[in-house]
């Protein structure tokens, strides 16, 4: 257990003892002072050494971090974990005295409000007992958050004092009370509530004299010390002591939250966590909202704000601190302040102009209290800071587009777009349930085009509501156009542009070089065709070096224009990047935004197929240039960045297939990704950057790769059981590829036909195509392409009863691949070996080869190969009639194809063990290698 109220001391062997080295004291300290929170090793420096410190301050700071733990010892109610930025103090309420002290204040004012006087008394008293000196963390340094700690905690210790002579009063124990209250008086001479609680005890105590004398030398003390009345309930109190009543006087209840939203629906994890938060019994818990424009910020406070107002009797304060809205300056804490003293009853002759002072008057006002206070649209903390509730059991609710991170005791509640039921669930609450189950599907894809992005739905929604006669498909139609969705998404006086152009404004207005570099990037990056994006494409976008072009990212995500989804990974929402596109149009040189998105395409290119090389090296469709490209080390590295950048990839290719001047990025990504597409089971991608690159080859000229992309398109056609169409397909592809005499062209698709008449049945005319193409590739001296058509024509021998030619079509593949070097491959081919070998009835070795495949196959996260190896496991051990080890490796299989959504596996989506199940399983059998 830690105490520090008082001197900072660690109960170590049933004694305390005070922590005397200074640095690890002020180590200690910062980190309880954000207990609960993981605090950061930069934060941490600078709290131990201020802004100078010594070259080894990581080394030392861990060294201390060492001794703090030794001398906390293994106890549940103190731990110092490490987190991933630094380090975080967990600790439970009986660990530290400072959180016993503050639970019993809070526990002491519901009793008080209660009216449960004597047990509200005695829970203050314990409170004030807590304490063994005269200030919180006696002997630490006063830093910032230090500071701020102590303010915290004797304020609270006064709210504590404050309780416990109101409780003392209610159980009329005037003359009592009446030592400590002069004592109080005299050590706060200018705090209101204790000179009202001291005029009323003398009054009950017939000493009404005394009293009045009392408000005297109070109203001279505040008017000389600065210059202002005292308060109302201090100045109806000296009323009613005149008129003789000594009643206690009534405070104003404000009420000033906005009506609550008829559409509002969703945000359940959220509501219950600011439910829970703010309801607590803890000392004024502040929860600050925070996203991007749009998100829904406002809704969610107003909304949870009315769900919890109950909790609070003494009134809600609300403010729009204009922090988002375009063409208002945002608001200045003093002016606020005064709003929320006219709304708690004061003059304005009551209400100071100097903002100290007012500070101290607001705080003290809210002492005592259970007051909501929502601050809407902050811009930063220093706006806010003030206008918090120190202390009691009053809270508040800030929502800003930037966390206020210098706001240390705030709780974080980050929004993200809806999910798609609750993004339904409000455009329902808009256009009514009638229209949304009609067109249930139009529903999904208009809440899909509007990023689930509630202030986008509310505008579709409310422009829905207005034109009964439209069809949700409409609007829909109407926002599938990039370049006037932004248009759309306005109405009256909402517009998601303009809620985007808060954000960005900030920084492109600002004097800060940083904050204009960070406003051009975000520019740049409406350029990008994917949502996602890693540091290294920002740089080769941006042309800066990386640290800056680092410095600016993260000015981005500060500013909600970015969010960070990973380590190094950014995301950019659908809306935000057209606004971004719109000002790049607007904003930067038609010549410079070609040149940006000429980098960004040579870099994806060049990457992809050093990426490829590297996880398949001897895989011919990834030869080339790799000038340029981002440096990568080893195949399991490649394969990583193939899968993470390949949805950006494929918007890339979908982006450049419709211009001239970026048609070749089409195409040479349609052949850089096929077999990455295709071994990963992703046959609907694969065809469609087939038909895009068919788009790019046709724009150009560029019979060639017209061919490459039927090709492709025909190999697609197979893997989703569309034969004839493969057929058509591959056919037209052949008849270009003779033309242009192109031999391995023909290779390819040659083999891709033999495919085709196998999967017909026709099994002669498929071996005759293989053989053919096994005969070019010989020629051409291709050596990974006869790998493939032996495997290939392996498993068309299989099916038509040549068990021994097949066995040696699938060891010479293997011989070759192992030359070659190309384990991906290898994995396969020792796949299908196993299942000719199980077929011919060597078990064992069917066996033993399945599991080399296995085992080479999840090395290389080979998933649609790993399922083909524990195919043949089962297969094998089913005919050895060890139905348990079958049912094991087949159901195995089936789920990885269910994973990858294997249209030539069985479609069940809950596979059980089963004759019909073990009989689809069989029937997959092994697969064919596309050329």
């Amino acid at each position: 257990m830690i105490r520090i109220l008082g001197s900072l001391e660690i109960r170590q062997d049933d004694d305390w003892r005070p922590l005397t080295a200074a640095k690890p004291r002020q180590l200690l300290a910062a980190l309880i002072c954000r207990s609960g929170s993981a605090v950061s090793v930069e934060r941490l420096l600078d709290e131990v050494w201020g802004e100078h410190p010594p070259a080894t301050a990581r080394q030392l700071l861990h060294g201390y971090v060492a001794t703090l733990r030794r001398m906390l010892g293994d106890t549940d109610d103190v731990a110092l974990v490490t987190t991933p930025s630094g380090y975080e103090l967990v600790v439970s309420p009986g660990g530290l005295d400072s959180l016993r002290f503050l639970e019993l204040v809070a526990t002491g004012g519901r009793l008080l409000r209660e009216e449960q006087f004597e047990h509200a008394s005695a829970t203050f008293a314990d409170a004030i007992a807590c304490w063994r000196g005269d200030g919180a963390l006696d002997g630490v340094t006063a830093t910032l958050a230090v500071m701020a700690e102590r303010d915290r905690l004797e304020a609270a210790l006064l709210a504590a004092h404050e309780g416990r002579v109101e409780a003392e009063l209610g159980c009329r124990r005037h003359r009592e009370i009446l030592p400590a209250l002069d004592r109080l008086v005299r050590e706060h001479p200018l705090r209101e509530e204790f000179r009202r609680q001291q005029m009323l005890a003398l009054y009950r105590s017939g000493r009404q004299a005394d009293a009045l004398a009392a408000y005297q030398d109070l109203r001279r003390k505040l008017v000389e010390a600065l210059g202002i009345e005292p308060g109302t309930p201090v100045q109806q109190l000296h009323r009613e002591i005149l008129d003789g009543t000594g009643s206690q006087p009534a405070h104003a209840t404000p009420w000033q939250l906005p009506p609550d939203l008829l559409y509002f629906t969703g945000r359940a994890d959220e509501l219950a966590l600011l439910s829970a938060r703010l309801t607590n019994s803890g000392p004024a818990p502040v929860v600050a909202i925070s996203g991007p424009g749009g998100i829904g910020k406002s809704a969610l406070a107003i909304h949870a704000a009315h769900a919890v107002a109950r909790a609070f009797p003494d009134g809600v304060l609300y403010v729009d601190l204009h922090g988002a809205t375009p063409g208002l300056s945002p608001l200045e804490p003093q002016a606020v302040l005064a709003r929320f003293f006219r709304a708690l009853g004061l003059s304005a002759e009551q209400i100071p102009d100097n903002r100290d002072e007012a500070i101290a008057l607001f705080r003290s006002k809210l002492a005592g209290r259970r007051l909501l206070v929502v601050l809407d649209n902050a811009v930063a903390a220093d706006q806010v800071r003030s206008l918090v509730p120190a202390t009691g059991e009053s809270a508040a609710i800030i929502t800003c587009r930037e966390f206020p991170a210098a706001l240390d005791s705030a709780t974080h509640l980050p929004l993200s777009g809806l999910s798609e039921q609750d993004a339904i669930g409000q455009l329902t609450a808009l256009v009514g349930a009638d229209r949304v189950n009609r067109e249930s599907e139009a529903a999904a894809e208009l809440v899909g085009l509007c990023g689930h992005l509630p202030l986008a739905i509310r505008i579709a929604g409310a422009r829905l509501a207005r034109r009964a006669g439209w069809a949700l498909q409409t609007m829909v139609d109407r926002l599938t156009d990039e370049r006037h969705r932004l248009d759309e998404l306005a109405s009256e006086n909402l517009a998601v542009r303009s809620s985007f152009d808060v954000s960005y404004s900030s920084l492109a207005d600002s004097l800060d070089a940083r904050d204009l570099a960070a406003a051009r990037l975000f520019r740049l990056l409406g350029l990008l065709d994917g949502g996602d994006l890693s540091l290294p494409l920002a740089v080769v976008l941006d042309g800066r070096t990386p640290a800056e072009v680092d410095r600016s990212i993260q000015r981005l995500v500060d500013g909600q224009l970015l969010s960070s989804t990973a380590p190094g990974r950014y995301a950019l929402h659908d809306l935000l990047r057209l606004f971004a596109r719109e000002l790049a149009e607007q904003f930067e040189d038609s010549t410079d935004r070609v040149a940006a998105r000429r980098r960004v395409a040579r870099w994806y290119v060049a990457t992809a197929r050093l990426a490829g090389q590297l996880a398949a090296p001897a895989d011919p469709r990834c030869a080339g240039d790799t000038t340029g490209a981002l440096s990568l080390s080893g195949g399991r590295q490649g394969q990583q960045w193939l899968e993470a950048e390949r949805p950006n990839l494929l918007a890339v290719a979908r982006g450049a297939a419709g211009e001239p001047e970026f048609a070749w990025v089409t195409i040479e990504l349609a052949t850089i990704l096929r077999n990455l597409l295709d071994i990963n089971g992703l046959w609907d991608d694969m065809a469609e950057l087939a038909d895009w690159s068919w788009t790019a080859a046709r724009a150009v000229g560029d019979r060639s790769a017209e061919a490459r992309a039927l090709n492709d398109r025909g190999g697609a056609s197979i893997r989703r059981r569309r034969y004839d169409e493969a057929a058509r397909q591959l056919h037209q592809a052949l008849a270009i590829r003779t033309a242009l005499r192109d031999e391995s062209g023909q290779a390819a698709t040659v083999g891709n036909l033999g495919l085709v008449y196998r999967h017909l049945g026709r099994f002669d005319q498929a071996i005759g195509y293989l053989e053919n193409a096994l005969e070019l590739r010989r020629r051409l001296g291709d050596e990974s392409g006869v790998v493939r058509t032996l495997d290939n024509l392996g498993l068309v021998l299989g099916d038509a009863a040549q068990p021994t030619r097949r066995i040696t079509c699938h060891e010479t593949a293997l011989s070759l691949v192992r030359q070659l070097g190309d384990q991906r491959l290898e994995g396969l081919v020792l796949s299908n070996l196993a299942d000719a070998y199980r077929a011919g009835g060597s078990h064992a070795r069917a066996i033993s080869t399945a599991r080399e495949g296995l085992r080479i196959c999840r090395e290389q996260r080979h998933r649609a190969g790993e399922a083909e190896a524990l195919r043949a496991l089962g297969t094998t051990h089913l005919a050895l009639g060890d139905r348990s080890k079958a049912d094991e490796y087949l159901l195995a299989a089936l789920r990885i194809d269910q994973k990858l959504d294997d249209p030539r596996r069985p479609g069940e989506t809950r596979p059980q063990a089963g004759s019909e199940t073990l009989s689809q399983a069989r029937s997959s059998g092994a697969a064919a290698r596309l050329q």
